[in-house]
């Protein structure tokens, strides 16, 4: 990509060039690494990434990355750099420089996007001197895309499950369960149900988490479990909250929340599970 000096508002012509001191484009550095030059046609030191979005959801995460092993500008350099993003839906944001040392800068954007669909989108580094926002040096721009899904939708999964369990780790202080078994779970129908459940072993405190994966005609659901904060070495809780992570198939999209009751025959290693 072409390196330039330009105006942020209209376009200089090359011919102009030649108005800036011939110091300035002498001695002055570009971020990465290189004497400045409106002919530098080298690869662009900012790569954007994919990024997995749900429409109507705030997504803030790594947008692109920028090589640049001499960091980001320090305050005594004069010079400042901006990382502006194109979200690929008409609207555009500036995004946070994140240097940890290692050569390789984070760009963390912010956005929300209003509909699902694939869009792509662009990421540039800018530099300029402090106080003079409208002499602008193109660092290097990344091209990527952002695959948004849509919002989810709540599925209704109340609903028995029964089955047997296995509790792998003997050590009943630091036991998980395993169950599987059948049952019928709302919108899903007949399902057969795998999943697992922790308590908090030898941990001080801390609540016992899982997760499950009911499977219907027509798809799965996949939810993860979560119970009050316990001592170590509790028993598995007769009561757990229970939030939907995903689907396939017809419930690809699907979303909700609730809370389930466990109760386990200890004797037999079977189990009762009512989702409310």
């Amino acid at each position: 990509m072409i390196r330039r000096l330009m105006s942020r508002g209209k376009r200089q012509p090359h011919a102009r060039l030649c108005e800036f001191p011939v110091e300035l484009l002498e001695s002055r550095q570009l971020l990465s690494g290189s004497v400045m030059s409106p002919f530098d046609t080298s690869a662009s030191p900012v790569a954007a990434v994919s990024i997995d979005a749900t429409a109507g959801k705030r997504f803030k995460d790594v947008v692109a990355t920028w090589t640049n092993p001499g960091g980001l500008p320090t305050k005594a350099s004069g010079t400042a750099a901006v990382a502006i993003v194109n979200w690929g839906d008409g609207k555009s944001t500036h995004a946070k420089l994140l240097d940890d040392g290692s050569g390789v800068i984070q760009i963390v954007g912010t956005h929300t996007w209003a509909k699902p669909g694939t869009f792509q989108t662009s990421v540039s580094v800018e530099e300029f001197p402090k106080g003079h926002p409208r002499q602008i040096t193109d660092i290097g721009q990344g091209a990527g895309a952002a695959v948004v899904a849509p919002k989810p939708h709540n599925v209704s999964l109340k609903g028995t499950l029964s089955g047997t369990y296995t509790t792998p780790i003997t050590n009943p202080d630091a036991r998980s369960y395993d169950f599987t078994g059948t049952g019928s779970a709302g919108a899903l129908g007949a399902v057969s149900v795998d999943g697992s459940i922790s308590p908090p072993g030898f941990i001080k405190s801390a609540p016992a988490t899982g997760e499950f994966t009911l499977t219907g005609a027509d798809g799965t659901v996949t939810f993860d479990v979560k119970g009050h904060n316990q001592a170590g070495g509790s028993p598995l809780p007769e009561k757990l909250a229970y939030t939907v992570t995903g689907g396939t198939g017809a419930f690809a999209n699907a979303g909700g929340k609730g809370t389930i009751s466990v109760a386990l025959d200890t004797t037999a290693n079977t189990f009762v599970i009512v989702i409310h």
